[in-house]
């Protein structure tokens, strides 16, 4: 007895997957992230922020273009003691909801006037030397589970010590946030999302999602 293709796919429709079928039961499947205190930006993303786990790689080759204050009002709700940290990330160890942030090899000392003014406590500030070692130190800051936040500037060169950065931002309850320059976007990373970076035009900031885990590329414009 001869069975059509069309017979099959009704008699397995439980164990197929259609393409079509994604979109809101997809979406519902994504964790809620870490509002970006950017709505622009939120809407673009599968859980409306930041995740909450996995390694974040934001790539430019200028500086002072926006690239830290694209981070400054996430940073900001986790140092608070109560709100919008307390539902995202879980209280490590007795450092209150905030924890520590972490700085691994800054191109600039952070400037702690200008981080408090956006409501950082700059008291839970880190600033690590990696001299060298970037990758590894974050990898220790990651795993320590006492970071509500681990900030990076390196550009690995060895796929495995990115693999194993993933690996530690997926397990770390930790906003994990490696800068990289923008020609690294070139090659493939294990980061769960990608952002490009370019400044200077008419419209100010403009983020590029290259790479998100359970969306799509897209294009924001933050303004100035």
């Amino acid at each position: 007895m001869s069975v059509s293709v069309e017979q099959l796919l009704q008699q397995n429709s439980a164990r197929l997957w259609r393409a079509r079928e994604t979109g809101s039961s997809a979406a519902a499947a994504v964790p809620a992230g870490l509002p970006t205190g950017y709505a622009a930006l939120d809407r673009c993303l599968p859980g409306a922020g930041w995740p909450r786990q996995g390694l974040i790689e934001i790539l430019s080759d200028q500086r002072g273009i926006g690239e830290l204050r694209l981070l400054l009002p996430a940073l900001a709700a986790l140092c608070r003691d109560e709100g919008a940290a307390d539902d995202v990330y879980p209280p490590p160890h007795d450092l209150g909801s905030g924890g520590w942030i972490a700085w691994v090899s800054p191109p600039y000392r952070p400037y702690a006037p200008s981080l408090a003014a956006w409501g950082i406590d700059v008291g839970r500030m880190l600033v690590v030397n990696g001299a060298g070692a970037t990758e590894w130190a974050m990898d220790q800051a990651l795993r320590s589970e006492s970071c509500s936040a681990v900030l990076g500037w390196a550009n690995p060169r060895d796929p495995h010590a990115l693999r194993r950065l993933q690996l530690a931002a997926e397990a770390s309850r930790s906003l994990a946030v490696l800068y990289r320059p923008l020609q690294a976007g070139l090659t493939p990373s294990p980061a769960v999302l990608r952002l490009a970076l370019l400044g200077g035009g008419t419209e100010g900031l403009q983020v590029r999602i290259v790479k998100s885990r359970g969306g799509r590329p897209a294009t924001v414009n933050l303004g100035h």
